[in-house]
């Protein structure tokens, strides 16, 4: 299984534990599809960034391939809303296209925007800055001030909780050291002890048990990905391999069809029995929208496209004057 196919089972897992929540039946281990996109994201940060690269050039990628879905599929929850009688606050919707934190109301202290699935881009936006600003230091001391500003973070999460304090910082860190091992900058056993080492001090600090759980969920995933990368696919899964491209629309979107799914059926079918079908209906949605919005977004946004397009319309010959 590569990295593409374990898109698609953190993805997969975000659904099954929505999908189950919202038949009552919750699937808790399907959570566990956040830590693996935390530390994925690490490690792909600090795999594919070379050693020149400039912050300016890392934010613009990363904001082209994060914020339009989103904003897009926050202004259809808003929208929908509106339409159902429950306009939300503008000042809400403002917040959650600026990712900034709703309180404490959500899964974590970053609290839960009007898109449900977008408290943990707020994350990973507050990351990719982090993560442009370390672009600022030579290459070998990116990784070490970074993930020590992170764990810095997460440690001080126990005494001063607030949204941008929180031990699932550490999962960032995480993946940036398996890239480090990856590409052959630092030895497996250091970076084993290592993490073993900042693990168990955090669980010193963090006595409560959702607190432990998540930590646990950061090393599980964390060996998930380290796991995967040792490993040669035993053979191709294409069916996984289009669910692993489509990762990021079915995770944005899913709940925008489950939730009208579980509100026409309630009184009609026990909510258990719609689990099933809510959830092939939410990655069928991602699905469709990974190909018919995603990617011809990705493909207008793409800068060589438009230096191309540009290219074009000042090479065209102009046309003859009138006789």
């Amino acid at each position: 299984m590569g990295l593409q196919q374990l898109r698609a089972v953190a993805a997969l897992g975000v659904v099954a534990f929505h999908a189950s929540e919202l038949g009552c039946l919750p699937f808790l281990p399907g959570a566990f599809g956040v830590d693996l996109f935390f530390v994925l994201s690490g490690f792909l940060m600090a795999a594919i960034t070379d050693d020149d690269a400039r912050p300016g050039a890392f934010l613009a990628a990363r904001v082209r391939r994060v914020v339009p879905l989103y904003w897009l599929a926050t202004l259809v929850m808003a929208i929908g809303l509106a339409v159902g009688g429950t306009a939300p606050d503008p000042a809400r919707v403002a917040s959650a296209l600026a990712f900034m934190p709703q309180g404490n109301a959500g899964p974590t202290a970053m609290g839960l925007p009007l898109l449900a699935p977008g408290w943990s881009l707020h994350y990973e936006m507050g990351f990719y800055a982090l993560f442009a600003a370390s672009l600022l230091l030579p290459a070998r001391w990116r990784t070490p001030v970074l993930s020590v500003s992170l764990v810095a973070l997460a440690a001080l999460g126990s005494v001063a909780r607030t949204a941008w304090t929180d031990p699932i910082l550490v999962e960032f860190a995480a993946g940036m050291w398996i890239a480090e091992v990856w590409r052959g900058r630092v030895a497996p056993r250091a970076a084993t002890i290592g993490g073993v080492a900042v693990l168990a001090g955090l669980l010193l600090l963090y006595p409560g048990l959702l607190d432990r759980i998540r930590l646990f969920a950061a090393l599980l995933a964390s060996a998930t990905i380290a796991w995967t990368l040792r490993r040669e696919p035993v053979r191709a899964r294409p069916r996984l391999e289009a669910l692993g491209d489509a990762s990021y629309a079915i995770y944005l979107t899913h709940l925008l069809v489950m939730k009208p799914l579980f509100a026409l059926t309630a009184g009609i079918v026990p909510p258990a029995m719609s689990i099933l079908p809510a959830a092939i209906l939410g990655i069928a949605a991602g699905l469709v929208v990974h190909y018919r919005v995603e990617r011809p977004i990705a493909r207008a946004l793409d800068p060589a496209r438009i230096r191309a397009r540009s290219r074009a319309g000042t090479s065209r010959p102009s046309a003859p004057a009138a006789p």
